[in-house]
């Protein structure tokens, strides 16, 4: 039965995770969480709730889920000495943590997940895929505190964690952890004018893009990403400011290779037609083009919010 139980939960969560799929999910949590309470030693049978209990507190927004996770893997922590599963779960832990301060304010919880967010970072090989994803979550999590307390030491230690991950050995397809981090890079850029958040947003957002297929469905979300975080950097390094913005022309441009109709069409492009005009008049026919992405935009537009958009745009570019 206990076999059963852990093929089951292990053979849902391999799906749920290549697939997105919300039952197998459930499923697997479900023959997982009976597996460990009928024998609580498990470690295996933990390690694998515990991955894929990861995934449910920011899709269900419940502090409960956030709890669960953190009780299952402190549980995982207290049968595993050392090794590679003691700084998993102190990484799952965190991950609770951090899930629990962002669905409800908690200033202690975020200050331990970072201590162990660090020192998960500190043993895990760089050559290790789940090195990214801890060093992304350490970045969002100093960034979180920054928003608390203001401390200048998160920025200095964000930035710093920003180069380390920029120079991990990535494969095809990891972009999207880059991703995650350089968004909250950016966030913090609005938030403090502070350059080093500009320029390493752009950079790991770049590198992440690098890493994706054209056909993957996040490639024209993080298009229009890159072209936001390249007009950045270009306000806090003039002299570049002429090739960052072709970048992010051409960066926009790819965002729209959209259907049409597709829900993110119009605010690409007029946010396609917004970066030609911050280019112009470098580029002779930018302002052409951008007059005509901006009437494109308008008759994409499907909300209110995006045909103000759009219209703003036209305007500027008539």
């Amino acid at each position: 039965m206990d076999l059963l139980l852990e093929k089951l939960g292990e053979v849902g969560g391999l799906h749920f995770m290549d697939t997105g799929d919300v039952h197998s999910r459930d499923l697997s949590i479900a023959a997982l969480v009976e597996l460990t309470d009928r024998d609580p030693s498990s470690v295996t049978g933990l390690r694998t709730l515990c991955v894929v209990l990861q995934a449910r507190p920011d899709a269900t927004g419940e502090i409960t889920d956030a709890e669960e996770l953190i009780a299952r893997a402190r549980r995982l922590r207290a049968l595993v000495p050392a090794g590679d599963d003691r700084w998993t779960a102190e990484w799952i832990i965190a991950g609770g943590l951090f899930a629990r301060h962002r669905l409800r304010r908690d200033p202690a919880g975020l200050n331990e997940a970072i201590t162990l967010y660090r020192r998960a970072a500190a043993q895990v090989s760089p050559a290790d895929s789940r090195s990214a994803e801890i060093l992304s979550m350490l970045i969002r999590a100093l960034v979180a505190r920054f928003d608390v307390l203001g401390a200048s030491d998160d920025i200095h230690e964000a930035t710093a964690v920003a180069d380390r991950l920029d120079a991990l050995p990535l494969a095809s397809g990891s972009g999207g952890v880059l991703v995650n981090a350089a968004n909250a890079l950016s966030a913090a850029y609005e938030r403090t004018a502070d350059p080093g958040f500009a320029i390493r947003a752009a950079g790991l957002i770049r590198h992440g893009r690098d890493l994706m297929s054209p056909r993957d469905p996040q490639f024209c979300a993080t298009s229009s990403a890159l072209a936001s975080a390249l007009i950045d950097q270009a306000a806090v390094d003039p002299g570049d400011r002429p090739k960052l913005l072709a970048e992010a022309v051409t960066a926009a441009r790819d965002a729209t290779d959209l259907p049409a109709g597709h829900r993110d069409r119009a605010a690409y492009l007029a946010q396609y037609a917004d970066m030609l005009l911050q280019a112009s008049p470098e580029p002779a026919g930018h302002l052409d083009m951008a007059v005509t992405a901006a009437h494109a935009a308008v008759q994409e537009a499907r909300t209110g919010t995006d045909t103000a958009s759009a219209l703003a745009v036209l305007a500027r570019a008539l």
